[in-house]
């Protein structure tokens, strides 16, 4: 079986796979999930051991998961 991700936005909504892991968020060309702004990529949503994670980009503005900023995966 194959996990479906949506992404909503106020341009629709986008499915990915599994197979289309990572996802860079940002405000770039690069950007899957894109914000309204911010950096050519602030994150990456990827998938390790079947478990979905967020990390931080490199020199990117902070993250915030479950409201709290992040320095690593979560």
């Amino acid at each position: 079986m194959s996990r479906i991700f949506e992404i909503r936005s106020s341009t629709g909504v986008r499915r990915h796979t599994e197979h289309d892991l990572p996802l860079a968020v940002g405000c770039g060309a690069q950007a899957q999930v894109v914000l309204a702004a911010g950096g050519e990529v602030e994150a990456h949503l990827a998938l390790s051991r079947g478990y979905l994670f967020l990390q931080p980009a490199p020199g990117g503005l902070p993250v915030l998961h479950n409201n709290r900023v992040i320095d690593s995966s979560a």
